[in-house]
């Protein structure tokens, strides 16, 4: 099962290199994401702006995203891998299936990324929404 796991993940990665864009920020300048690495900040509120950071808070590598191209990024929750999508059709997935879900708060992110509905991008926030845009998931640069 976990060379299964590890091909399918090859897989994914290929697929995610073969597409290459530029994004656009709110203000419609361009913003190459390719080398960049955003770590989450939390989950926050969108009516009230209130931030809940996820645990374990000490954890440099958790809910950390590197971008390899404009629009795919690859990343770890605690200890599964993630692969992002954002262009042409709009992906956030868990690789592996490795059940971290019950360390700190990951099973809050897991809930998250599962019904996520768009992202949010400008230079110092990355924001993936969710919870009928109630919801977002924030992400700062490293």
């Amino acid at each position: 099962m976990k060379i299964f796991n590890f091909i399918f993940s090859i897989i994914i990665v290929l697929i995610f290199w073969s597409c290459q864009s530029t994004l656009e920020t709110d203000e419609g300048n361009h913003f190459s994401l390719e080398g960049t690495e955003w770590k989450l900040a939390g989950m926050v509120d969108a009516q009230t702006g209130v931030l809940k950071e996820l645990e374990p808070k000490d954890c440099d590598e958790c809910y950390t995203l590197n971008f390899d191209t404009d629009s795919t990024a690859f990343g770890i929750s605690i200890a599964n891998y993630l692969g992002v999508k954002l262009r042409p059709i709009f992906q956030f997935n868990v690789m592996t299936e490795i059940y971290d879900s019950y360390i700190g708060d990951a099973a809050f992110f897991y809930q998250s990324i599962q019904s996520l509905i768009s992202y949010e991008l400008n230079k110092n926030e990355l924001k993936f929404y969710y919870n009928d845009n109630k919801n977002y998931l924030l992400f700062k640069p490293l």
